[in-house]
């Protein structure tokens, strides 16, 4: 069976686990402070609408709240994922649930996946594999706090492209307006934004901005080392 990634946060498990060439940001000690100030006791539905313990912790992210698709179902390869996530309980004694995946399409990016709920978010993203043909997909997940800052970012560099370029991918909460790459200096790259997720290619990056409803903050990107990836070179 083929080695599926899977990366968790050291706030989830006590040790960041990063296989292949895609890594998870690592949140700084300010955002973890700043994140546990803001986490309330339990979530409480504003609309009167009755929510699951998985709904409630979704709250912040309208995608986790859609009504599934059927296009949502994750392909063979990501379900072990969080299978084998869930077995050596990375995410602690946070289990998982695969059926509460959402896919999100952007435009010239490979596919990627949203799930969790009350106690972790999670983004599951395609690549490609390693020193073989075919797709292997990672796992990455944060608490519900941490997510809602923007910290569940990943980076994948593909040395195939002339030069090469990085792929970002990332969740933001409701309340984010837009997403752009600093480039340097005055220099952005604006980002799709579809239902809570982004991505985009641009060459070294330097952070994530991320504006919303009431804040403007940069978000640090997490190194990622180069791997050739015919995927994100026909991403373009």
């Amino acid at each position: 069976m083929a080695r599926v990634p899977i990366i968790v946060s050291a706030l989830l498990a006590p040790a960041l686990c990063a296989c292949g060439s895609q890594h998870a940001a690592a949140p700084s000690p300010a955002s973890q402070r700043a994140a546990a100030a803001t986490t309330p006791a339990a979530v409480a539905p504003r609309d009167g609408v009755r929510r699951t313990r998985q709904e409630q912790g979704a709250v912040g992210f309208a995608v986790l709240r859609r009504a599934v698709r059927h296009t949502d179902a994750l392909p063979a390869r990501a379900a072990e994922a969080v299978r084998r996530g869930n077995e050596a309980h990375l995410t602690g004694n946070i289990t998982l649930d695969a059926r509460s995946a959402r896919r999100v399409s952007l435009r010239g990016i490979p596919p990627l996946w949203v799930l969790g709920g009350r106690r972790a978010v999670c983004l599951i993203a395609a690549g490609p594999a390693a020193g073989r043909r075919g797709v292997e997909y990672a796992l990455s997940c944060l608490p519900p706090a941490q997510a809602t800052l923007g910290l569940l970012v990943r980076t994948y560099i593909d040395v195939a492209l002339r030069p090469p370029r990085t792929l970002v991918e990332g969740i933001v909460p409701d309340s984010a307006r837009s997403v752009a790459l600093n480039l340097g200096g005055e220099r952005r790259k604006p980002l799709e934004l579809r239902e809570n997720a982004y991505a985009g290619l641009a060459q070294a990056p330097l952070s994530v901005i991320l504006h919303t409803r009431t804040t403007t903050h940069s978000v640090p990107l997490p190194l990622a080392p180069g791997s050739a990836g015919v995927l994100l070179g026909a991403a373009g």
